[in-house]
């Protein structure tokens, strides 16, 4: 018959009033529900078909475990514990007890123990009571201060007491500080006879820039051979507050040095940032 999963024929002989009908199941791991299914009998020879059909059950008989970040994708923080929360659910047959382990495992480039605060367990077990069906495990992320990648880190089942349907989830700890470097562009010009000669810096904004910011920045003697007020356009040392818009990342500090026709040693001059 069109649309049968199995089909057959049964025969009865003479004065036979009954036969089986024997179906096998094919028995699997799978947690999965209950799944119902028909008998149909057809084209009958030497009678009528009186009840014509009859339903059998395969009734789940297996359990499984599975992972997922619900609440695992989170900036760190400045400080303190941020919680990184992970559901671990059972499904199937959930009438007995039962448990699975757990650990925190490291992906390339991501985070690492370091990043958890001390003491918090990145690994354990959990034990299921009879038609519980969802626990979850809280992981507590240390803040900091730190401009550095966001970072991943996976949450792996392992020696479960029955099956696992999905065994790892990964949660990211975001970003959420910023920074600022400082990079000579040119770090060596001759100062010339006269006028000025543009020395620039370019100060790179790491981390989050998405909001605008500012730094201060001075130009400082350094070292026996150090320049000095007099060797800048207007006789003083420059200083300033580099100001950033929303989302830009990498301006440029221009310091004019003075030209003069004075033989004397190369001079250095260091620009800070951040005081």
């Amino acid at each position: 018959r069109a649309g049968s999963l199995l089909s057959g024929r049964i025969g009865f002989a003479a004065g036979q009033a009954s036969a089986v009908l024997t179906i096998a199941v094919a028995g699997d791991m799978l947690a999965e529900p209950d799944e119902n299914f028909r008998v149909l009998l057809t084209a009958p020879e030497g009678g009528s078909i009186a009840q014509g059909s009859a339903t059998g059950s395969i009734l789940n008989d297996d359990i499984a475990f599975s992972i997922a970040a619900t609440d695992a994708s989170r900036a760190e923080g400045d400080g303190g514990s941020t919680p990184f929360v992970f559901t671990v659910s059972r499904s199937g047959l959930t009438t007995g007890t039962d448990s699975v382990g757990w650990a925190v495992s490291g992906v390339p480039g991501g985070a690492s123990a370091a990043d958890f605060v001390g003491g918090s367990p990145l690994a354990g077990r959990l034990t299921f009571a009879p038609g519980q069906t969802s626990q979850a495990i809280t992981l507590h992320v240390a803040g900091d201060t730190s401009v550095e990648p966001d970072e991943a880190f996976r949450v792996q089942l392992g020696n479960p007491s029955a099956g696992i349907a999905l065994g790892g989830a990964t949660g990211v700890i975001r970003n959420d500080d910023s920074g600022f470097a400082i990079a000579a562009d040119t770090p060596s010009l001759a100062e010339g006879d006269a006028g000025a000669t543009p020395f620039t810096f370019t100060v790179t904004r790491l981390g989050i820039a998405d909001a605008a910011a500012s730094v201060a920045w001075a130009v400082i003697g350094a070292g026996t051979d150090s320049a000095n007020p007099r060797d800048f356009t207007g006789g003083i040392a420059p200083a300033g507050t580099l100001d950033f818009a929303a989302g830009q990342t990498s301006p440029t500090i221009p310091v004019d040095v003075q030209g003069d026709t004075l033989a004397e040693a190369d001079e250095t001059f260091p620009v800070v940032i951040g005081r």
